[in-house]
Formats: C-alpha cells, structure tokens, sequence
C-alpha cells in the first residue's frame, strides 16, 4: 500500500487547527479526536468509508467551519454532521446522493452559513436548510457563470420555514428569472449578487432592478469588489 506524507498524520498532531482530508486513513488516524481542531476541509476521496467519516466527526464534535467536496452522502452523514452541536459555516460542493428526501433530519441550533455548490436535490436543500434553526446566510454558488445548482434556482421558497438574513447568488440568467419570486417571497432581509467580470446579465438586473421590485430596493455597493448589487429589504 502506498502511503502519502498525508497518511501520517494522526491525533499526535494535537496543535493542528485547519485540515484538510484527503484519505480514509486519514480519517481513521484522526478519530481519537483532535481538540484543537477547528476547521476542517475533506477532498475527494474514493472509496469514502461512511463509517470512517462518521467516527472521525463524533471524536471531533468541536468542529466549527467543514467544507465537503464530492462526498456521497447517506443518511448517516447527514444526520452526523447535523448533530454537531458548535459547527457554525457548512460548505457542501460538488456533492452527489441518491437520498432525495430524510424523513428525521435532527434540527441544528449553531449553523449559521450554509453554501452549496454543485447539483443539489431540491426536497433535500429544503430539508438541509429548514434544519438549520438559526441559519443567518444562505449561500447558492456557480462556476464560470453557469449555475450549477440548478434544482436550486427553482426552489420552492414559500416552503421555506423561516426568514433568512443573508442571501447570497451568483449573476445569472437564471437569478434574472428568479428575482420575481425572491422578491415575492419576502424571506431574505438582503440579497447580493456576486458578478465575475462584465456580463450581459449585469444590464438586465440593472433594469429589473429599477421599477420592477416591490418588496426590496437597490442600493449602492463598493464598486471595486465583485458584489454589484445589493438589493436590500424595504422596512
């Protein structure tokens, strides 16, 4: 068996932060708990071990800030990763799953930001975020300005069962499409759009913004970051 730098490190480690995972070894060597840890980042790994993954999330309940990329996920890590009690920003990317809905998803208090990247069923987002009691940033993510989230830009907002501070979306066609039901919805008291350069989309928002908006206004953002437009919530 070859083993990587990667593969060594273990609980001895107990100074250690940030993470990230790369293996299931690495998971196994870490699930004597790190009490020092508090972020952790988990690539992709073949051949990821359920068991591995929910040992080593048990032995690290003070875990604060995880970033999954490309995990299969099941019930079980599912339901681990909610259980954690001190877990505040959760970054799902890239994932895959065929579980499209969880009938007893636990109910988490100390998520505050949840970020999606990737092909998200959208009965199981609304179950992820509805669990989340006191979520403050709902985060949806594209690549190259091309949603990828796509069940998600048609998610049902009204089954949403809470309001939300923060709603975050990349510049889109679709977040153009979308805006009427988000303005609708009255769920979000701001929403940003993120723009990766010049886009054609800029020009439409720009004019949807202007007379088309009920329930938000537009206002003014730091023209040199990539956030364009904030559209926050009218009292």
């Amino acid at each position: 068996m070859n083993l990587t730098i990667y593969d060594t490190i273990d609980s001895s480690y107990i100074n250690i932060y940030s993470i990230t995972i790369v293996s299931n070894r690495m998971l196994q060597n870490l699930a004597c708990g790190m009490p020092n840890l508090q972020e952790v980042e988990i690539e992709v790994i073949n051949g990821l071990k359920e068991s591995k993954l929910v040992a080593f999330l048990k032995a690290n309940p003070q875990i604060k800030k995880l970033d999954t990329n490309i995990i299969d996920f099941t019930r079980k890590i599912f339901k681990t990763i909610l259980s954690l009690k001190f877990l505040q920003r959760w970054y799902i990317r890239n994932w895959s799953c065929d579980v499209m809905k969880i009938n007893d998803l636990p109910c988490n208090y100390s998520i505050k930001y949840l970020k999606f990247s990737g092909r998200t069923p959208n009965p199981l987002a609304l179950q992820i975020i509805n669990s989340c009691n006191t979520l403050k940033t709902l985060d949806l993510r594209s690549v190259h300005n091309v949603m990828l989230v796509n069940d998600l830009w048609y998610l049902e907002w009204c089954k949403l069962e809470r309001n939300i501070d923060i709603l975050k979306l990349n510049s889109s066609r679709r977040a153009y499409d979308e805006i009427k039901n988000i303005d609708e919805s009255k769920l979000f008291n701001r929403v940003y759009f993120h723009y990766s350069g010049k886009s054609p989309i800029e020009k439409l928002l720009d004019e949807y913004f202007s007379d088309k908006l009920i329930n938000y206004k537009v206002v003014s953002y730091i023209p040199q970051s990539l956030i364009r437009k904030l559209i926050s919530k009218i009292d």
